[in-house]
C-alpha cells in the first residue's frame, strides 16, 4: 500500500483573489497553477505568449512554465485559483503539451471551480477528497480537449452530481462490502449507466476508485494509530 500513487491531483490550496496591480512573471517548478477569470480584462502572459483575457477564460501554468497577469489600467481582475500537484500521467502529458488557454468556460465548469474554492473555505468533513475529485474531473476534460479553443460540450459534466453522489457513498461506506448495484442506487441511476458515466467523467472505473479510497483510508489509520492489520482491513473493507 505504501507504494500506491494517488490518481487524483494533490490540491495544495484554492482561493479567490483580486488584482489591481500586475502579478509579475514567475515560475512554478514542482506544481501547476490554475487561473480562472471571474471578472476582468487584461493580458495574461504564459511562457512569453500574451493572451487578452476576459470573463470566463481559464489558464493553467504548468511545471516550469513562466506566467504573469496584467489587469487593464484602472480595473480590477477577480480570479479563482488553485495550486496542485499532478500524479496522473495522462493529465501531466496533457497539460504539458497543451497551450494552456481555455476560453469561455461552460457554466458547469465554472460551478466546479466555485465548488473547489467553497470546499476549501468551509472545510467540512472530507472537503479535500471532494475538492480533489472535482479538480481531477475538470482536468481530465480540459486535457482531452487540448486547450486553445472552446471546451468540449462534455465539459458540462465535469462537476457532476452522479459522480459526487457515488464518491460520497463510497467514502462513507468503505468498511462495507459494496456492489455496483448498491453504489448506483445511491447515485440515483442504473448500474450500467453509472459504470459508463463514471468512467467517462473521471477516467477510472467505480471499483478502481473504491480501491484507491480504501488504500488512502488505510494509510490514514496506519499513520495515526497502532491498529492491527485485521482492524485496518475491517475498517477499510479489505477482505
Amino acid at each position: 500500500m505504501a507504494g500506491t500513487r494517488p490518481h487524483r491531483p494533490t490540491l495544495l490550496w484554492a482561493s479567490r483573489y483580486e488584482y489591481r496591480q500586475p502579478l509579475n512573471v514567475h515560475m512554478h517548478r514542482g506544481h501547476h497553477q490554475l487561473f480562472f477569470i471571474l471578472r476582468g480584462r487584461g493580458e495574461y502572459l504564459l511562457d512569453g505568449r500574451r493572451y487578452h483575457y476576459t470573463d470566463g477564460d481559464l489558464f493553467i501554468a504548468g511545471r516550469n512554465r513562466t506566467h504573469a497577469l496584467y489587469p487593464a489600467r484602472r480595473s480590477v481582475t477577480r480570479t479563482l485559483e488553485a495550486k496542485f500537484i499532478v500524479h496522473e500521467r495522462t493529465i501531466v502529458r496533457g497539460i504539458e503539451t497543451a497551450k494552456g488557454y481555455f476560453p469561455g468556460m461552460s457554466a458547469a465548469a465554472i460551478g466546479a471551480l466555485e465548488a473547489i474554492c467553497t470546499e476549501g473555505d468551509q472545510r467540512h468533513e472530507h472537503y479535500r477528497e471532494i475538492a480533489e475529485h472535482t479538480l481531477a474531473a475538470l482536468l481530465f476534460r480540459l486535457v482531452r480537449g487540448g486547450g486553445e479553443g472552446p471546451p468540449s460540450e462534455q465539459m458540462d459534466i465535469a462537476f457532476d452530481p452522479i459522480v459526487q453522489n457515488t464518491l460520497d457513498h463510497m467514502q462513507k461506506n468503505l468498511a462495507e462490502k459494496l456492489s455496483l448495484a448498491d453504489v448506483s442506487q445511491a447515485a440515483g441511476c442504473s448500474a450500467r449507466h453509472l459504470s459508463g458515466h463514471f468512467k467517462r467523467v473521471t477516467g477510472r472505473t467505480v471499483f478502481d476508485e473504491l480501491k484507491h479510497l480504501r488504500v488512502a483510508r488505510a494509510k490514514e489509520i496506519i499513520a495515526a494509530s497502532t491498529a492491527t492489520l485485521e482492524h485496518i482491513a475491517a475498517e477499510t473493507g479489505f477482505e
